[in-house]
């Protein structure tokens, strides 16, 4: 929201910018026409008096544009570095994120290690109970029941190991999915930073704008203050057309001046306004990328949901377990079920879709 006020703020500041160009122009004709009518005739001082407290009129009124203007401009810049705080936080968040999914790594091998103990417990119990086996047979009728205890107790092995290995296989598609998820957050803090830089630039050419509306305000109020001193001396100066002329004639140029720095101006706030819009996608896209960024720990491979033999698959050896997201798969027995565009639709009804979907949130 604040990177759409953003954008809002610059286009405002644009259209105060396009004011005061066109009051610079108005002023800058009605110096031209005093200077026409002072060559004309004397009486041509009186109309330039006018003309002169017409041009404070529109001067003031510029100046009071400009001040909107450079409020505007200031109001923007703070805007800026808050987004620019808040992507900053985003940064941190990711980083935290990061460092949270890399501690998880290292615990799940240390699980793998204790792991490893509790099988080599296993093992060692089986051997255990084999050779108490064997002493129980040597001891015949008086055996068979420490035999029976035996049995259970290498049973009871057997299963730990089997438990154990499919600890150390969860295990490992933990650490899979850990690296899949650091690495999506390290895609995701150079986001961030483009972002922060874009807000920071963008902060800086506020920053100029509201230098630029500042000169341009003292320039309109000298503008308007040569005015109102032209209109007053008019009067006394109506034999003396050459002076009022040259004055004339320096409050034009002036005024042309003034007018090219305003239209300069005008033309950086359309370029500031267009970056402000590619601000506000770009905070949109970080969004939107943040809220992926989820740990799927029991992710369902679709050739174990579906018990099918088609090793030839695609989705059979591919990194992507999304199998949604890999072309030409064999689902439809053994047939190619063509691109991700033209099996979306079949893939949306896919038992491992809806099964997968319902952890994850998200079928990006």
């Amino acid at each position: 929201i604040a990177a759409h006020d953003m954008s809002s703020m610059a286009e405002e500041a644009n259209l105060s910018s396009q004011e005061v160009t066109s009051s610079i122009d108005i002023i800058a004709k009605g110096t031209e026409e005093q200077s026409h009518h002072v060559k004309q005739s004397s009486m041509a001082a009186q109309q330039m008096a006018s003309t002169a407290q017409e041009v404070a009129a529109e001067s003031q009124k510029a100046a009071s544009f400009s001040t909107k203007a450079s409020e505007r401009a200031k109001a923007g810049g703070e805007i800026i570095e808050n987004v620019r705080g808040k992507i900053l936080n985003v940064k941190e968040t990711v980083d935290s994120s990061a460092d949270i999914v890399r501690r998880l790594g290292v615990k799940s091998q240390q699980i793998g290690k204790i792991t490893d103990v509790i099988r080599g417990i296993s093992r060692q119990t089986n051997l255990l109970a084999l050779n108490a086996a064997i002493e129980a047979a040597r001891a015949g009728e008086h055996g068979r029941g420490f035999s029976v205890v035996a049995d259970e107790v290498r049973a009871l092995a057997e299963q730990t190991t089997e438990s154990a290995i499919q600890i150390v296989e969860m295990i490992a598609e933990i650490q899979k999915e850990t690296k899949t998820a650091v690495e999506a957050m390290e895609s995701g803090k150079i986001v961030v930073d483009e972002g922060a830089a874009l807000a920071h630039q963008a902060s800086e050419a506020f920053m100029a704008i509201v230098t630029s509306v500042t000169e341009t305000v003292q320039t309109i109020q000298e503008i308007a203050a040569a005015s109102q001193e032209q209109a007053a001396s008019s009067e006394e100066m109506t034999g003396t057309m050459a002076g009022v002329e040259e004055i004339a004639q320096r409050n034009a140029s002036a005024s042309q001046q003034v007018a090219a720095a305003t239209e300069q101006q005008r033309a950086t706030m359309e370029e500031l306004t267009k970056s402000s819009s590619e601000l506000v996608a770009m905070a949109e896209h970080l969004t939107s990328m943040v809220g992926r960024f989820k740990v799927i720990a029991n992710f369902q491979r679709c050739w174990r949901v579906h018990d099918c033999n088609w090793i030839d698959c695609p989705a059979y050896q591919a990194k992507e377990e999304k199998c949604w997201l890999i072309p030409h798969t064999l689902c439809r027995n053994g047939i190619s079920s063509g691109s991700v565009i033209e099996k979306r639709s079949e893939c949306h009804q896919c038992e491992v879709f809806k099964i997968n979907t319902i952890v994850s949130g998200k079928d990006s």
